[in-house]
């Protein structure tokens, strides 16, 4: 009976403030707030002594560097070192280097049917230009098949090509200065050798000729019959490119075969 008496009654809440309760919420009180992921406020004092501290210190490398001036806090009698780009020149390409660069930038309009090393394409029809006379030979010649194009039968190393038919590629060399690149890369590249290298006036005289003889297609027969010789203008030095006779060193080419100026002589 007394044990009944003095065991609580746990269907009772029992809503009362003990002292165990009183000293959780005194320890509740003096915990600090849980951190929240949230912007806050920077404290004016510390901003205050961060804006001190930059100024004071660009104050103070102004001073100790003279302003960035090298005249000013410099140990007496020292001497500034000379500067190691003083004379040194400026390495530049030669002139056929630069030839070769545009060319080939030109020729990837003619690489899809020239393919990429000249070999032409005997599937479609189309010659190579790796060991073609027509590459290499007289100058005019090639001029007018770039700027015209080309149909009909063409004999190139032996071998006839019957079914040749070249577009104009004039609107990829619209200046004598692309038309003479895309000639020198032709005519020095894929193992084709030649001593001649086209100017830029060279190639001003090709396109004259090309509009007086008044457009369309080129043929084998029209080519050889009328145009199988060189462009007019003076042989240059393909380390300048300047007229030959004016430059010291290089390579002074003729412009025209030796053949043909036996013949002149």
């Amino acid at each position: 009976m007394s044990d009944s008496l003095n065991k609580p009654d746990m269907s009772r809440v029992d809503y009362r403030e003990g002292a165990d309760v009183q000293e959780q919420h005194a320890i509740a009180a003096r915990e600090k707030d849980e951190p929240i992921s949230a912007s806050h406020p920077v404290s004016l004092t510390l901003f205050f002594l961060c804006a001190i501290l930059l100024l004071a210190g660009g104050a103070f490398y102004g001073q100790m560097t003279g302003g960035f001036n090298f005249t000013q806090l410099t140990p007496s009698g020292y001497t500034m070192a000379p500067d190691p780009r003083a004379g040194v020149k400026k390495v530049e390409k030669a002139w056929f280097e630069e030839q070769l660069a545009a060319g080939s930038t030109i020729y990837k309009t003619c690489g899809g049917c020239h393919k990429s090393a000249g070999e032409g394409d005997p599937a479609q029809n189309i010659p190579p230009l790796a060991g073609s006379e027509w590459v290499t030979g007289n100058t005019e010649r090639l001029a007018l098949i770039i700027l015209n194009g080309m149909k009909g039968p063409v004999e190139v190393e032996g071998k006839v090509w019957s079914g040749n038919n070249m577009a104009s590629q004039a609107a990829s060399v619209p200046t004598p200065e692309k038309l003479a690149a895309i000639m020198n890369y032709v005519r020095h590249n894929f193992g084709n050798e030649t001593d001649v290298w086209v100017s830029e006036e060279m190639a001003a005289e090709a396109m004259k000729i090309s509009e007086e003889r008044g457009g369309g297609q080129t043929t084998a027969e029209e080519l050889n019959s009328a145009h199988d010789k060189m462009l007019p203008g003076e042989a240059i030095d393909k380390q300048t490119g300047k007229p030959a006779g004016g430059a010291e060193g290089g390579d002074a080419t003729p412009a025209e075969p030796a053949q043909t100026e036996a013949e002149a002589a």
